[in-house]
């Protein structure tokens, strides 16, 4: 999943650069999408990023450290479903 949004917010980004290229107007998807491209694209990359730390704690758990990963699991997750 991480890698599948992060991937998804790289197309989008690339989308737009080519259509910026192609049409000369770098104000191209703003007029047409209107003020949600930076939402749209920022908040792909945010869920990848949410779930990817999420991965992150429970594979690089020190277990003599106070950080317990199930407990931030659900912020993780929560930080990702706002991203969405």
């Amino acid at each position: 999943s991480l890698v599948s949004q992060c991937a998804g917010g790289v197309a989008l980004s690339r989308i737009h650069a080519r259509a910026v290229c192609c049409l000369g107007d770098s104000q191209v998807f703003s007029r047409v999408v209107g003020g949600s491209w930076p939402l749209l694209t920022g908040g792909t990359f945010g869920v990848g990023l949410g779930l990817g730390l999420c991965s992150a704690l429970v594979v690089f758990d020190d277990p003599g450290d106070a950080l317990e990963p199930v407990q931030a699991i659900g912020l993780c997750y929560l930080a990702a479903a706002c991203c969405q």
